[in-house]
């Protein structure tokens, strides 16, 4: 009777760990399993032996199942074959490319002016239109925009608590900067 009611309990309560997103509940010869939804593992899940493992596999499975850098960059910039038989790249996606290095590697918006910049650019293609630093600006708030919008999704989704961590830095040049 006890094991009964504690079976109904664990059925009728909520999946708590960020790891059951990845994962589908599945009976195998009468034991409760997990599924992997990104490899298909299947792992053991029963109630008393907690999620670690789900978590550590889940830690595995997006390492291995990770695109590599230039896969991933090489779908963004595509060659375009024009009717007389030239070939071009679309301009608006090496903006969006060129703004992205530019936050990702913390880069001054003048990057964009450098001789050095502006030598390679013309060598890899020579129809490529020198960008300048307002326009870098447009397009570094428009990507922000975007990633504003897709975290008020992410928000809405949530139903949970969220913890914010603060960490105030000393840097040297004396400014203080607080980092969330």
């Amino acid at each position: 009777m006890l094991d009964k009611m504690r079976k109904q309990e664990t059925e009728k309560r909520k999946k708590v760990s960020d790891a059951w997103e990845h994962f589908t509940k599945i009976m195998v010869n009468e034991e409760q399993k997990a599924k992997c939804m990104h490899c298909s593992a299947i792992l053991k899940a029963r109630y008393q032996l907690g999620t670690s493992t789900l978590n550590r596999h889940v830690a595995f499975c997006f390492k291995k199942h990770q695109p590599k850098i230039d896969e991933s960059l090489q779908g963004s910039l595509k060659v375009i074959k024009r009717e007389d038989g030239t070939y071009g790249i679309d301009q608006n996606v090496l903006r969006i490319l060129i703004a992205r290095m530019v936050i990702m590697h913390e880069l001054s918006l003048r990057f964009v002016e450098y001789i050095g910049f502006r030598e390679m650019m013309a060598h890899a293609n020579p129809v490529v239109k020198p960008m300048s630093r307002n326009i870098l600006k447009s397009e570094i708030l428009k990507l922000y925009q975007i990633e504003k919008v897709k975290t008020l999704h992410l928000w809405e989704k949530n139903h949970g608590r969220v913890a914010i961590t603060t960490d105030l830095w000393k840097l040297v040049i004396r400014k203080r900067d607080i980092w969330l």
